[in-house]
């Protein structure tokens, strides 16, 4: 039972760090593109 609440809290903290990654991604094209028009 400790194992599932370990890596159940582990694949939060992962896929809230999955999230926050795709976020920095996305708002850095945005401003790449606004910048070089790319």
């Amino acid at each position: 039972m400790g194992f599932f609440w370990g890596s159940s809290f582990f694949w939060s903290l992962l896929e809230r760090f999955y999230a926050l990654m795709t976020a920095t991604v996305t708002v850095c094209h945005q401003m790449y593109k606004s910048i070089f028009g790319i």
